[in-house]
C-alpha cells in the first residue's frame, strides 16, 4: 500500500510539474504582451509630449502675433487720427484733397523732386 501512494504521488507530482511548465508557458506569453504594450505606451507617451511641446510652441507664436495684432491696431488708430486731422486740416483751409495733390505735384516739379510714389 505505501507503493502505490509513493507511485500515486510522483504521478501527483509529475501531473503538476506538467501544470507549472504550462503556467510558466502562460505567463511568459503574458510578459511578453505586457512588454510589448509597455513599450507601445512609452512610445505613445513620448508622442504626446512631443505633441504638448509643439502645442506649447504654437501658444506662444499665437501670444506674440496677438500682442503684434494689438500693436497694429494701435498703428492703425494712430493713423486713422492722422488722416482724419489732415483731411479736417486741409478742408478747415478751404483747399480739397484734389487740389492739395495737384498743388504737391506742381511744388515738387518747381522744386524739381522726383514725384513722390504713387
Amino acid at each position: 500500500m505505501g507503493e502505490t501512494d509513493i507511485a500515486g504521488m510522483y504521478h501527483l507530482l509529475g501531473q503538476i510539474a506538467k501544470d507549472v511548465r504550462e503556467n510558466n508557458q502562460i505567463l511568459n506569453e503574458h510578459s511578453r504582451i505586457l512588454n510589448e504594450h509597455s513599450r507601445i505606451l512609452n512610445e505613445h507617451s513620448r508622442v504626446l509630449n512631443e505633441h504638448g511641446q509643439i502645442l506649447n510652441e504654437h501658444s506662444r507664436i499665437l501670444g506674440v502675433h496677438g500682442r503684434t495684432l494689438d500693436d497694429h491696431g494701435h498703428k492703425l488708430g494712430t493713423l486713422q487720427e492722422s488722416m482724419h486731422e489732415l483731411r479736417s486740416s486741409v478742408q478747415g483751409n478751404g483747399i480739397l484733397l484734389c487740389e492739395l495733390e495737384d498743388r504737391t505735384r506742381r511744388i515738387e516739379r518747381y522744386l524739381q523732386l522726383p514725384p513722390a510714389a504713387e
